[in-house]
């Protein structure tokens, strides 16, 4: 396998960087108006690649790792097909019909990690709160998914460790299953040991995050509970530590009026809802998920079969009627005949990455 060399270009300053660099090609805004693309808002005709990985595969693969956003607001830039990119290798046109050109699953560059964890203590399953609080789960499960986006679902009540319901997975009849089991639940010890919980599913992030082979990882912990801790078991100050200290994103959803609204807010750095009634259980579960959505769906995984078979070569990637580039080279001296539509998924996984593909995936040979 080849790693691909990316060029970046900044106010007619040229640079070279090596793969794991950030590097970019961001050209001027065009005087005249074009016409604006799917997934680009109006009047930005501008677009801004940062390259994360690109790797050279015999028997002809490339594949491009990268993440797209607006040059003047830095907006994502999201929905894109593959017709909407141009592909030239050295200034030449590479034909769809050799190419195969098509966007792949982000499954096989990214990690996007998402922990539901549910308060199951005494008073959520003796109110019949959790009725409600499986419904707002499954819409959220529903949408992540949809985007390729694993999720595990974890509860907790007094004990001292959370009980796995489900690990991470995108199959939503598994995940459903899950959380349908909640409504039977029955708990051991009717304490909370919400400051614990939290503390274990953000180590358990860490664990993954050290262990992935994605060019760019994401980890999401929801947390949905009415009342605050009682274990005692992890203090405060110590769960708001580690929340302060972690990159991971952490949102809370607290119910009813026996929560600490201070307390969740900080406990859910990057969202907290307080819902007084449970008619509006979705709400919170629809705007996280809507938030991790544009957060993920700006990330691309383009791969394609080159023609060449011999020397170094240049590729450009544009998207069609917009300026900005992404500019990489790389080796076709292994390159050989054989590559496919298939070819193309199967040599985009990178080493020790698991990646649980649903073809049929996209395909633009005519």
């Amino acid at each position: 396998m080849r790693r691909l060399v990316y060029h970046f270009t900044l106010l007619s300053l040229a640079l070279l960087s090596s793969l794991w660099g950030c590097g970019a090609e961001t050209l001027g805004i065009p005087t005249e108006a074009e016409t604006v693309q799917p997934g680009l808002p109006d009047g930005d005709t501008c677009v801004r690649f940062t390259p994360l990985d690109g790797i050279a595969t015999p028997p002809a693969n490339v594949t491009l790792f990268f993440r797209l956003e607006t040059c003047e607001a830095g907006t994502p830039v999201l929905g894109l097909e593959s017709k909407n990119f141009v592909l030239t290798e050295n200034d030449s046109a590479v034909p769809v019909s050799e190419s195969h050109l098509q966007i792949l699953p982000r499954c096989v560059g990214y990690d996007f990690l998402n922990i539901l964890l549910i308060d199951a203590s005494g008073s959520m399953l003796e109110a019949n709160t959790i009725q409600n609080v499986v419904s707002g789960a499954k819409y959220f499960v529903n949408e992540v998914v949809a985007d390729e986006q694993p999720v595990a679902v974890y509860v907790f009540d007094g004990n001292a460790e959370s009980e796995l319901l489900v690990d991470f997975t995108t199959d939503k009849s598994v995940l459903f299953e899950a959380l349908e089991s909640l409504k039977s639940r029955t708990s051991s010890d009717s304490s909370t040991n919400l400051n614990g919980a939290l503390v274990d599913a953000l180590a358990l992030l860490d664990e993954r995050f050290m262990n992935t082979s994605a060019m760019h990882f994401e980890g999401t912990v929801t947390v949905v509970t009415d009342g605050e801790d009682q274990a005692a078991r992890v203090s405060d100050d110590a769960v708001l530590e580690t929340i302060e200290s972690t990159e991971h994103n952490v949102y809370a959803i607290g119910l009813g009026d026996s929560i600490r609204p201070e307390t969740l807010e900080r406990i859910g750095k990057d969202g907290f809802f307080q819902l007084e009634t449970l008619a509006t259980i979705t709400e919170p579960f629809s705007s996280i998920a809507s938030t991790l959505l544009a957060a993920s769906q700006n990330y691309y995984v383009v791969g394609y079969c080159s023609p060449k078979r011999a020397g170094i070569h240049g590729i450009e990637l544009r998207v069609d009627g917009y300026t900005g580039v992404l500019n990489a080279e790389f080796d076709a001296s292994k390159f050989e005949g054989g590559c496919d539509a298939d070819s193309i998924v199967s040599n985009a996984t990178l080493e020790a990455k698991t990646c649980v593909l649903s073809p049929p995936w996209e395909d633009t040979t005519p």
